[in-house]
């Protein structure tokens, strides 16, 4: 499905039909490179949006977003992207580093869990 699709499903208002998102992993958002465009990676113009209407005066050098690096005390290590609608759900999971979100439009609910509750959770692949 190409990007222009997943817009095309996300605005579907069937129930019967399918839940769409995107999901881009291991710092994707600013490291997969397209040749055809300089090196700039398939979601460098989404990247480029948000970096400006999150932080105008921020650097267009830097892949992230100025506040990001201020909350974190550093740079982040992944800058990762989540398109969905209120129907997608994200499964329970462990991260193993910090996360920051920035809801564009809409609301995101997140149940977070303390460390301590861990124990009560199964790791991946466990039954």
């Amino acid at each position: 499905m190409n990007f222009p699709q997943l817009l095309d499903a996300l605005h579907q208002t069937s129930t019967s039909a399918p839940i769409a998102y995107l999901q881009s992993q291991n710092s994707n958002l600013t490291t997969l490179a397209d040749e055809d465009k300089g090196g700039a990676g398939p979601f460098r113009p989404l990247l480029d949006d948000l970096l400006h209407s999150s932080s105008p005066s921020s650097p267009k050098s830097k892949p992230y977003p100025e506040w990001a690096a201020e909350a974190i005390g550093k740079e982040p290590e992944a800058t990762n992207i989540w398109i969905g609608t209120s129907k997608s759900r994200s499964s329970m999971h462990r991260d193993h580093y910090e996360n920051l979100f920035l809801v564009v439009r809409g609301t995101k609910t997140f149940t977070v869990l303390p460390p301590t509750e861990g124990h009560f959770l199964s790791a991946e692949g466990e039954g």
